[in-house]
This record gives structure tokens, C-alpha cells and sequence, in this order.
């Protein structure tokens, strides 16, 4: 009896010190966010309370460049602003885990009513790869679009001048989407759907490898069966049928367990 107490104590203080370790490996995360916008921190900072590995991080913020126009109006400049923005706030930190970067912008989207769609994009950037993630798209008003368009305005410029809001600082806010949804989905909503996308592959790393071989590999993380490729490389078989997905992935630094 004794001896299984003994054992059952030593097996219960491994377990402490296991717990301990994780605690203070998680405690130990850093993420630098490229914004000093309070609504983009906090939609960061809720998104990541519901991943484990994330929720304990230690949050830093930094003041960063852009680097392109304050009203990007093409899909292409949103991407590199937040590229951007997560690359430069990695650069400041100096010793961040993930970075985040979200630039909110214009871009044309054929088949619309206005021919412009309105979305953010968020990218984490580990050091080497940028992972991007995008919100739901909707569309502006013609009148404040015109505004933008013929007079340079940004969004929240626009918005003011055209007497939606008494508020200058509508991006800070709830922003036109707020607005327009009757507050139903605000800004802070709409930016936390480009983070939660952007973190889709790190949390499926590896769906997202770019070295790709005919071995079986085995995602243990997502209790998935072994997956091959099949003859021509085009496509995950999973047991002998099922498709995960394409064979063009990306590459990812970071293994992301759940």
C-alpha cells in the first residue's frame, strides 16, 4: 500500500511539473500587433483567447507604417498593407512569436452595383511566412463611394462629410459597417472574421506544407487518418477515398497543434 502511494505521489508531482512547463512555455508567447487602433487590438486579443496555445500570450502593440496610400482601393494593396504592417510591428518587437498585421480597404469586384467591395484583411507573420486571412466583403453607399473615388476621401472621411456619422474617428468606432447593419456586425466583428481566417493555417499547418511527397503523413493533431497523394498529384486521398485538398499548399514555419 505504501508503495502504490509512493508512486501515485511521484506520478501526481510529474504531472504538476508538466503543467507548470506548458504554463510557462504558453505564458512565455509574445504576438506584436501593428496598430495602436483599440478596436484592432482588442479583436486580436478576443480571437486569441479562444485558441490554447494563444490565449496566454503576452500582447505588444506598435505604431507602424502602412506603406501604401491611407485608402488602399485595390485587393492587391490591402494585402501588402497589412503584409506590411505585420512584418514592420515583427521588426519593432524584436523577439514576437506572431506578429498581426489589418489594413481595411476598397477594392473593384466585377458584378456588384457599385463595382467596389469593402473588407480587412489581417496577415501573422512568423518571421518567415505571411498568412492572410479575409473579412466578409459589402458594399458602400454610392454616395460616400463618390466621395472616396472623386475627392480622395478616406472611409471614415467620407463617411463624415457625407452625414452618416457625427463621428471623425468612425474606424475607431463601430464603423460603417456598424452603421449599416444597424449593429449587427461592427468594426470590431468584421476585423475579428480576417483574424480568425488568417489563423486558419496555422491551426491546420499541416494542410498547408509546401514540401509534398508520395509518404503517408499522419495529422495527429487533427485526428485524421494517414493522407497521400494520389498518381498525378492533385489531390489528398484519405483511406483510400476521401479528399482533404489540393496539392499546391504553402509552406509553414510553425507547426500549430491543437
Amino acid at each position: 500500500m505504501k508503495s502504490l502511494i509512493l508512486i501515485l505521489q511521484l506520478l501526481f508531482s510529474i504531472q504538476q511539473l508538466l503543467l507548470a512547463d506548458n504554463k510557462k512555455e504558453t505564458s512565455s508567447m509574445i504576438i506584436a500587433i501593428g496598430t495602436t487602433n483599440a478596436i484592432k487590438i482588442q479583436a486580436v486579443e478576443e480571437v486569441i483567447r479562444n485558441y490554447p496555445q494563444l490565449a496566454k500570450a503576452k500582447v505588444e502593440t506598435f505604431s507602424v507604417p502602412s506603406g501604401i496610400a491611407e485608402q488602399p482601393l485595390s485587393l492587391e494593396e490591402i494585402i501588402t498593407g497589412a503584409k506590411n504592417r505585420a512584418k514592420n510591428a515583427y521588426d519593432a518587437c524584436g523577439s514576437c512569436d506572431y506578429s498581426f498585421g489589418i489594413e481595411s480597404g476598397l477594392f473593384e469586384a466585377n458584378g456588384t452595383q457599385t463595382g467596389f467591395l469593402e473588407a480587412s484583411i489581417c496577415c501573422i507573420y512568423d518571421g518567415v511566412n505571411s498568412h492572410i486571412g479575409l473579412s466578409c466583403g459589402f458594399e458602400i453607399p454610392p454616395h460616400i463611394l463618390a466621395l472616396v473615388l472623386d475627392k480622395n476621401r478616406d472611409l471614415a472621411q467620407a463617411c463624415y462629410e457625407a452625414g452618416v456619422t457625427a463621428n471623425s474617428k468612425l474606424g475607431a468606432a463601430e464603423g460603417l459597417i456598424g452603421i449599416l447593419t444597424k449593429g449587427r456586425i461592427n468594426r470590431k466583428d468584421n476585423t475579428k472574421q480576417c483574424v480568425t481566417t488568417a489563423l486558419i493555417q496555422l491551426e491546420n499547418a499541416a494542410w498547408y506544407q509546401e514540401a509534398i511527397t508520395s509518404q503517408a503523413l499522419t495529422f495527429p493533431h487533427l485526428h485524421a487518418p494517414a493522407a497521400t497523394l494520389d498518381k498525378d498529384c492533385s489531390r489528398w486521398i484519405v483511406d483510400g477515398d476521401g479528399v482533404i485538398s489540393d496539392c499546391l499548399l504553402h509552406s509553414q514555419r510553425h507547426p500549430f497543434p491543437l
